[in-house]
């Protein structure tokens, strides 16, 4: 009898499963002056901050896909939009 030994499946690397996305999130203008309560409640829901542009009602972070939608529900957000970059060809492309 031959015994045949399979490897069981192999789960994705850790940190696959915590991929985010770059965001913008603008504050509604009737909350500029509780900048701070609206950053920690998207912190709460999952963004993780890195800039704070409290003057302007601007936080720039990144969260989980999944969580965009929570996000965009926070008390004091007015919206959320991915950060899209753009990368120019070569210069000695064919494009060029």
């Amino acid at each position: 009898m031959t015994v045949k030994h399979t490897e069981a499946p192999r789960s994705e690397p850790a940190k696959a499963k915590r991929k985010t996305i770059d965001v913008t999130v603008l504050i509604a203008e009737a909350y500029l002056d509780q900048v701070v309560v609206v950053v920690r409640r998207c912190r709460h829901v999952g963004l993780r901050v890195k800039e704070i542009l409290a003057e302007i009602g601007i936080v720039q972070g990144a969260i989980n896909p999944a969580r965009l939608e929570a996000l965009a529900k926070v008390d004091g957000v007015a919206a959320v939009e991915e950060v899209r970059s753009y990368k120019l060809p070569p210069v000695d492309s064919d494009l060029q």
